[in-house]
């Protein structure tokens, strides 16, 4: 419950100024992944967290950590996408950097995000 308050009351509203909202952020996640344990575990493609996020995509969002820890930590990456509210700040951060109107239609909305977040910024558009 406390996890719910706290996506609802902090995390919701910072990434909503940010154009994404609750259902497209949930829609983001990996849902087969979400607060489960292996999430977290060593996979071959080197994609963890609820929203499955590389290392490199984790650095073009900017590094964000949490609270208290160095970016240039070597367990950083890790231990912020393994983090339900780490991951979906470095999920905003990614977007906002990416604003890219990948199908077209005239506005960055959902759509793109997930375009962006299945296929990468270079099959965008």
């Amino acid at each position: 419950m406390k996890r719910v308050v706290f996506l609802v009351s902090v995390i919701i509203p910072l990434v909503l100024a940010q154009s994404l909202d609750q259902n497209c952020l949930l829609t983001l996640c990996g849902q087969t992944c979400y607060q489960k344990p292996y999430c977290c575990d060593a996979k071959p493609s080197e994609l963890y967290g609820p929203f499955l996020i590389s290392k490199s995509y984790w650095a073009a969002a900017g590094r964000p950590t949490l609270l208290g820890d160095a970016a240039n930590r070597d367990g950083a990456y890790k231990a912020c996408v393994c983090d339900f509210n780490c991951s979906a700040r470095t999920v905003a951060a990614y977007m906002e950097k990416h604003r890219i109107d990948c199908n077209h239609d005239g506005r960055v909305d959902c759509t793109d995000f997930l375009i962006i977040q299945a296929y990468g910024i270079e099959q965008c558009g």
